[in-house]
Order: C-alpha cells, then sequence, then structure tokens
C-alpha cells in the first residue's frame, strides 16, 4: 500500500520567473547529510534482489535512477539544501526519496511517488517532515510495527554516487477482523550497475545479485555440448557458470534457456576441437539432422546477386504444438556459439537479417565482395516462445554467376531427431507462456496455475503435484525463476514472510 505525501506535508508552490523543472527546498537541521533519489519506474525487472550482506528478498517496485544523481549536500546553518530535477519532456518520476542523515548519525526520510513533471513547468516543494528510518536487516520471523520504515544504501566500490537503494515501509491492514502487518519494498537501482557491485551490468553473473558467487552460464561464453539428456534425449549446448568472486565453477553447465541442436551433433560432446568436430560431423551425417543449405551467387566484383533471400524454417514448427517462433539471428559454427546476432560479419563483409514475420520469416541480406568457392559453417538460431532455441547448422556455399537464384533450403532430417521435442513440449520452467493468459506456464498441453512449475511431471508447486482449489503457489522469498515453493490457501498469504 503506497502512502502518498499529501499537501500539508509537501507545499507545492508555482514559482515565477524561475528555471523550469521540479525544485526541492529540502529543510533540515544544520550539518546534515541531504541525498536525492529520483528514479523512474523499471518496465519488465524482477522481483527481487540479493543485497550484500543480506539473504534474497522479494521487492514491491524496482526504479531505475537518472544519469547525473545529484551529490550528496550538506546543510548550511540556515539549515535548506537545494535540489532541482528537470526534463525536456513530459514525464513521471516512479518515486522521489529524500533521504537526510543528521549530525548524530540517525536517518529520516521523506517518500513521494508518482511524481509528474512537465517540460517548461516550474514548481517548487517544501520538504519538512521526515519520518525516522532504521537500518535494514533480513526480516523473516520478525514483523515491526505499522509505519516502521527500514534502509539500506550500498555503493559501487569506489564510488560516492549512484547508489543503491533498498527502502521498505511497513503497515497495517485490516480485513474480515483480523489484522496484518505487511510491508512495502522499493529498490532504486542505477540502470548501468543494478546491483552496486565493482562489475558493470553488461559483466555480470546476476544483474539483481551483490557480488554473486555463482551465475548461470551466458550463451555468449557458451562452450560446449552437454550429454544428451537420459530422460528427453535433447542434445543441448553449455557454457561455464558465471562467478564474480572467482570461485570454482561447474565448466559445463545448463544454460538458463534451451539451446536445442540436432541429436546427432552430441556426439561431438568432451572433444577438444569442438568447432571441427561439429564440421565433421554436419558432413558426415547432414541427410539425417535438421539443417539448411545456403547458395549465394554473386556477380564478378562479389557482389550478391538478387539482393536478398527470404528465410522460411517454418517447417521445424508444423507439428501442431502451438509454439511459435519470435526471431532469427545468425553466428558462426564455433565456440563460443554465442552471441547470436542479426548482422554478423562474414570474410570481405557480413551478413544481414532483417524484416522477421510469423509464423518464421526474415530477409537474408550479403554485403561486400564474397569470396566465391569458400564454404562457411554457421548456425541459425530460432527463438521460440517457449523459452527454447532451435540451433539449426548451416553450411553457406558462394557462387560466381548470377543465371541461378540464390536461395537458403532448410531441410528436416529424420522425424526421429529428439531435436524437434524443443517445439512440441514446454521448456521446464514457471515463465508465463502466451497459450496461457492466466499468466501460467504451458504446459504437456494445459496451463500451470501462475506460480506452479511445468516439469516432466507436469505441473508442480515445490514438491506438490499441483496446489489444490482455492490454493496459489507463493514465494517465500525471491528465487531466479520466479517459481512458488509451498501452496497456501488464498487470502492467507499477503505477509510474504509468513
Amino acid at each position: 500500500m503506497r502512502r502518498l505525501a499529501l499537501l500539508p506535508i509537501v507545499a507545492l508552490v508555482a514559482c515565477n520567473n524561475a528555471e523550469p523543472g521540479l525544485l526541492l527546498d529540502v529543510f533540515v537541521e544544520p550539518g546534515t547529510t541531504v541525498e536525492l533519489y529520483a528514479a523512474k519506474y523499471c518496465d519488465g525487472c524482477p522481483r527481487g534482489v540479493k543485497p550484500p550482506a543480506l539473504t534474497a528478498m522479494p521487492i514491491s517496485e524496482a526504479y531505475l535512477s537518472f544519469d547525473g544523481q545529484a551529490q550528496p549536500q550538506t546543510a548550511d546553518a540556515s539549515g535548506l539544501v537545494r535540489f532541482r530535477v528537470a526534463t525536456s519532456y513530459d514525464t513521471y518520476l516512479g518515486i522521489i526519496l529524500v533521504v537526510a542523515t543528521k549530525p548524530d548519525g540517525t536517518q529520516w526520510t521523506f517518500v513521494n511517488y508518482n511524481v509528474e513533471i512537465k517540460e517548461g513547468a516550474s514548481t517548487r516543494w517544501e520538504i519538512r517532515d521526515f519520518v525516522q528510518t532504521y537500518g535494514l536487516i533480513d526480516t523473516v520471523g520478525t514483523v515491526p510495527v505499522d509505519g516502521t520504515r527500514r534502509m539500506l544504501i550500498w555503493n559501487r566500490p569506489g564510488a560516492t554516487t549512484q547508489a543503491c537503494v533498498l527502502f521498505e515501509e511497513w503497515y497495517s491492514e485490516s480485513s474480515n477482523g483480523q489484522t496484518t502487518i505487511n510491508v512495502d519494498r522499493d529498490l532504486v537501482v542505477p540502470e548501468d550497475n543494478m546491483d552496486c557491485d565493482a562489475l558493470m551490468t553488461a559483466d555480470e553473473c546476476d544483474p539483481w545479485t551483490f557480488n554473486a558467487i555463482l551465475g548461470p552460464p551466458k550463451i555468449e561464453t557458451a562452450d560446449c555440448l552437454l550429454p544428451i539428456s537420459s530422460i528427453d534425449g535433447i542434445c543441448r549446448i553449455g557454457g561455464p557458470q558465471c562467478s564474480e568472486t572467482g570461485g570454482t565453477v561447474n565448466e559445463c553447465a545448463s544454460l538458463p534457456e534451451d539451446y536445442c541442436l540436432p541429436q546427432g551433433l552430441c556426439g561431438c560432446a568432451g572433444m577438444a576441437d569442438l568447432s571441427g568436430c561439429l564440421m565433421a560431423k554436419f558432413d558426415l551425417l547432414q541427410t539425417d539432422m535438421p539443417h539448411a543449405l545456403c547458395e549465394i551467387h554473386v556477380d564478378t566484383d562479389g557482389t550478391m546477386c538478387g539482393g536478398k533471400i527470404v528465410l522460411q524454417p517454418d517447417i521445424y514448427l508444423s507439428g501442431g504444438s502451438g509454439t511459435k517462433c519470435t526471431a532469427i539471428r545468425i553466428a558462426d559454427m564455433a565456440t563460443p556459439f554465442g552471441p547470436f546476432v542479426t548482422e554478423a560479419p562474414y570474410p570481405n563483409g557480413k551478413m544481414k537479417l532483417d524484416n522477421f514475420s510469423t509464423p518464421c520469416r526474415a530477409d537474408l541480406y550479403f554485403e561486400g565482395p564474397l569470396p566465391a568457392n569458400v564454404p562457411r559453417y554457421s548456425l541459425f538460431e530460432l527463438e521460440l516462445d517457449n523459452r527454447r532455441h532451435l540451433v539449426i547448422p548451416t553450411l553457406v556455399g558462394v557462387k560466381q554467376g548470377c543465371d541461378v537464384q540464390s536461395r537458403c533450403d532448410f531441410f528436416p532430417g529424420l522425424v526421429t531427431d529428439t531435436m524437434m521435442r524443443c517445439v512440441a513440449e514446454p521448456a521446464e520452467g514457471c515463465y508465463a507462456t502466451q497459450q496461457c493468459p492466466d499468466g501460467g506456464a504451458y504446459c504437456h498441453g494445459t496451463c500451470c496455475p501462475p506460480g506452479e512449475e511445468c516439469t516432466l511431471n507436469g505441473c508442480m508447486c515445490g514438491d506438490v503435484a499441483t496446489c489444490p482449489t482455492g490454493s496459489s503457489c507463493i514465494q517465500d522469498i525471491y528465487t531466479r525463476d520466479e517459481c512458488g515453493v509451498r501452496c497456501c490457501p488464498n487470502g492467507q498469504c499477503a505477509n510474504p514472510w509468513n
């Protein structure tokens, strides 16, 4: 329950002849250090965070702080500290959080939500009333009293601004004659380092865990093949686990999402020269496996004839499962396998994918003088809406002469190839899918209730085979995949620490 600041607390006074923006006049005890956190809503952010020295915990809302966050200021003898938030367009701030640290070390906060700022307009707030705010601790097993505020602020090592703030306010709520104490917990983070550790977001194992000890592999570093699963027989790409602390990692672990290959290629699992083995297996088993052959015709200057090829790999979606293709990308048949991209280098030029459309089509272009008679082994990636990916081995050949049209043909291989199970069967997990309007995972022809995990044995909530009617699958604390861990009767689980 958001507690918005009302007019008696914040005076909103139009400023004549003032610079445009929102002027914050903060009145505090002289010598108080004041920090401002102004942030926008974060669409698509997870519902939890692992802050330093605390367990992972759920959050109500995440916000991304603006570039150039204001430096902390110390109030002079007048007790006034002034900030200005300006914008070149009409916008809303998801949160304005003012933190005041008094000379005695105690911290006090003012917070307001959903603040509109109009381009060219001038508005002034006077902020005088603060609530004392205590250090945030792990809360499992204890519930503070109504109105308690707690907070944790931490910085990237060596930095003084662009800090992360975890702010919570506890409140009472009555229903059906019962009163419960609940919590709103907000996270304010910089967009380029969302856990404020030593690594920037692009290099993170887990962007929401401070100094993550272990994270799952990334497709960008994936460089191995997992042994074929004894359960479903699928051949999958693997890679080294990620560590932000230099700990021991599994050098060939499962990726968070399945990247599925023709099963014949997993005969290369464990080979020192994996790329060379994949090319040899492709040549040997080509007719048996799903694959593509592209023949590019060029003129005497090496320019591609015809301008483009229309890729149509939708033959892999014809099994009636309803699974849809959502993107097509490409990479070399080399390790690491990723990243799969829409624009990749090619000898003397590049190949580009554009104009994706459903059911599964895209235009393929080649730029630059292409060398004739130089075959190139590549991989097409088909991203599916069941959180899986088909990886189609491809041989690209270049020939001179524009008397024949350039083309890419896709071949299904043997109907028994287990790669196609990645289309027909859902990935394990509790991710919302398009087939399920209630937000649950699509699982073996049915929809799991939200929070329940799709497994090879059907929908599960923790160790329970689906929750009984009138119950929901909930989390006790945040987990990466956001699956529930236990069934709880509806209406009894408003407090995340129950």
